[in-house]
């Protein structure tokens, strides 16, 4: 069995009592018998509701909206204002590398092979997801994927025309919170020197930047009807998303690879600097730098190709 699908309207029956209600029911909208109520998660009013008189039909009944079929992934635009060497790759590695937690078997996910050569932006489209991640990858996300925006830009909010706002402005996640889990991975674009697809085992390779999301697989909530509506509530799809902070965003919002630190003295790529100037002598091929900065510019030594 799969959920996929839930509504923040609660269906309520309220039991005659001589024809006297409380008058907090009444004053909040609720008759006896079937009520629809919505719970004001993120407010001061907690319940408002809607009273369904025997015999009549509603039209104020719950919209139920599919935002817990997984998304199988797809393309992310990779956008930069660095230099982006033909030779280099991106890819997604499990966060357990940049936090205390235990390293897994084969962290990296999706790496590809792209370049800038043409200095287009975005440089790539950078294909992930359609499978699962690894089991040993999956645990606790944390606060942190809890998101509290709902603007469509992390697809969660298809249906608005059939039924009102849901921006959702939360305060945050709350101790009594289900166990979300998920795995999250950086994304880095590195020169691949050494030609063996890792960004860290040699001389010859040089970190080009990390992304400024996050990839997150989001774990499926499957029957826990908790849960399901815990992340319907906070708009959070399951699947493959980026997370910018703690906003969920759709895959087709793109990834832009930064700096992690000013690096080297390359003032200017557009007269003939290289981002590979950073690396020692040899790494660059000699007579072909990368072509990326439109000309050789001797960042390995002699290539005007006059001479051995």
């Amino acid at each position: 069995d799969v959920l996929l699908g839930s509504s923040d309207t609660f269906l309520a029956f309220i039991a005659d009592t001589d024809g006297e209600l409380p008058d907090g029911l009444v004053a909040a909208g609720a008759g006896a018998g079937w009520n629809t109520a919505e719970y004001d998660f993120f407010g001061v009013e907690e319940w408002a509701y809607a009273h369904v008189p025997a015999g009549t039909n509603s039209n104020t009944g719950p919209t139920v909206r599919s935002k817990l079929i997984a998304t199988p992934g797809g393309d992310v635009p990779l956008s930069s204002d660095l230099e982006v060497p033909v030779g280099s790759n991106v890819a997604a590695f499990h966060s357990s590398l940049y936090n205390d937690s235990p390293d897994v078997e084969n962290p990296q996910a999706f790496r590809a092979a792209v370049d800038n050569a043409s200095g287009a932006n975005p440089f790539a489209q950078w294909t992930v997801g359609g499978a699962n991640p690894p089991a040993a990858h999956v645990g606790p996300l944390g606060d942190e994927a809890a998101g509290d925006d709902d603007d469509d830009s992390a697809g969660d909010d298809d249906d608005d025309s059939a039924g009102g706002d849901d921006d959702d402005s939360s305060s945050g996640a709350r101790d009594d919170d289900p166990e979300l889990l998920g795995a999250s991975y950086v994304v880095t674009a590195w020169w691949d020197g050494e030609g063996d697809g890792n960004p860290e085992t040699g001389e010859c390779d040089l970190i080009l930047g990390t992304g400024n999301k996050t990839l997150t697989w989001v774990q499926p909530p499957g029957v826990d009807l908790k849960l399901a509506f815990w992340m319907h509530l906070y708009s959070l799809r399951p699947g493959w998303l980026l997370l910018e902070g703690d906003l969920p965003r759709l895959l087709q919002s793109g990834v832009a690879i930064q700096p992690e630190a000013a690096s080297g003295d390359d003032d200017d790529d557009s007269a003939g600097g290289s981002v590979l100037d950073q690396l020692p002598d040899g790494c660059v091929p000699v007579g072909d730098d990368d072509d990326s900065a439109g000309d050789d510019d001797d960042s390995a030594g002699d290539d005007d190709d006059s001479a051995p």
